[in-house]
């Protein structure tokens, strides 16, 4: 019994030694596993010129670093300083970045100009409508006015030329400005007189119009200041305010509402009612009653004379404005006609680049 445990024992110190190297490789194993292993990045050429021939890592890195350090970055603000500059370069224009988005095509530039730096092919014109103003070459009249011996200019139908007939004189019907008929007399022209108003002003505030006898004005008491139903003519036309308990009164005459027709006089509605007169002799035209024609006499036969050259009738725009469609038309400040329709959303657009400082560009595209 006791040689076997003694054979025994070498087969358990065995096992021991095998149980204990088996541990000791679990237990750093697991060290391994749980520990921070720092590796140190391997140094690049990225910061030589030139690349290791064949080295295509070098080469990428390169080339991307290239791509970053042309694109501009995404901001409102420009990516050079040209602050102090009255113009801004086109170079400097390019590197802009406008509300945040890369360069569009600005006017006159080609595509090409900005699609290298990735913007927008479509066209970052800013346009606004046109002012219109004065119509061109049909101020005649005014720019020409009667005469002693002519009357007021009027254009040529053919040409831009302000022409005017003999006082009492009209245009003929024919169409050569140059004939010894370009004008004609049938009748005299007269200018009508003014006699005054039909109806006379309300003479008080508080005065009221009754329409008996034609129109006349009356005024009740202060202390009776309501009108009843009763004649204008009766002592009990006015009453005090208070229905109950009521006090009346007669109400005072003040006047007529219309005034006489003066001898020859006729009516005219304008103002609300005048009277005007037309000398001896003319009668009432169809022209307005403040028009020099406003009175005509017949003359008993047809006279012809030629027209009398005044001037020309084309008015030019103003320096700041131009002409088209017959009228002048101007564009905002900073903005300048495009030759669209006036009349158009695009008549006018915002300069150039180029033709603007950068404190107006920055407003501008704010």
């Amino acid at each position: 019994m006791i040689n076997w445990k003694l054979s025994m024992l070498p087969r358990l110190a065995a096992i021991g030694l095998l149980m204990s190297l088996t541990y000791t490789a679990f237990a750093q194993q697991q060290v391994v596993q749980d520990s921070v292993i720092y590796i140190p990045p391997q140094e690049t050429e990225t910061n030589n010129d030139e690349c290791p021939e064949g080295n295509t890592v070098c080469e990428h890195r390169k080339k991307k670093a290239e791509e970053q350090t042309d694109t501009p970055p995404d901001s409102d603000t420009p990516t050079v300083n040209v602050e102090g500059k009255a113009e801004a370069t086109d170079t400097e224009w390019k590197s802009i970045n406008i509300k945040g988005e890369k360069p569009c095509r600005m006017p006159g530039k080609a595509n090409t100009d900005y699609g290298a730096l990735g913007g927008s092919d479509a066209d970052c014109t800013e346009y606004t409508k046109a002012t219109k103003h004065q119509r061109l070459g049909t101020e005649c009249h005014k720019k020409y006015p009667a005469t002693a011996t002519l009357e007021a200019a009027f254009r040529d139908k053919i040409g831009d030329t302000c022409y005017s007939c003999p006082t009492n004189f009209d245009r003929s019907a024919n169409i050569l400005i140059s004939a010894n008929d370009a004008c004609i007399q049938r009748t005299l022209k007269a200018k009508a007189e003014y006699l005054g108003k039909t109806t006379t002003d309300k003479p008080s505030k508080n005065a009221f119009k009754d329409p008996r006898k034609g129109g006349e004005w009356w005024k009740c008491p202060d202390n009776r200041p309501r009108r009843t139903a009763h004649s204008v003519t009766s002592d009990k036309a006015c009453a005090t305010e208070k229905v109950i308990g009521e006090k009346l009164a007669a109400a005072k005459f003040l006047g007529k509402v219309n005034n006489p027709k003066p001898a020859g006089a006729f009516v005219d509605p304008r103002k609300g009612g005048e009277y005007w007169k037309c000398p001896k002799g003319y009668k009432r035209s169809a022209a307005a009653v403040n028009k020099p024609d406003a009175c005509i006499k017949d003359t008993g036969s047809v006279k012809t004379a030629p027209a009398t050259r005044r001037g020309d009738a084309i008015i030019a725009c103003p320096a700041n404005q131009f002409g088209q469609n017959g009228f002048c038309y101007s564009c905002p400040t900073n903005y300048v006609p495009t030759g669209q329709s006036a009349t158009g959303g695009k008549a006018c657009r915002l300069q150039e680049p180029a033709e603007l400082n950068m404190k107006t560009l920055k407003k501008a595209f704010k």
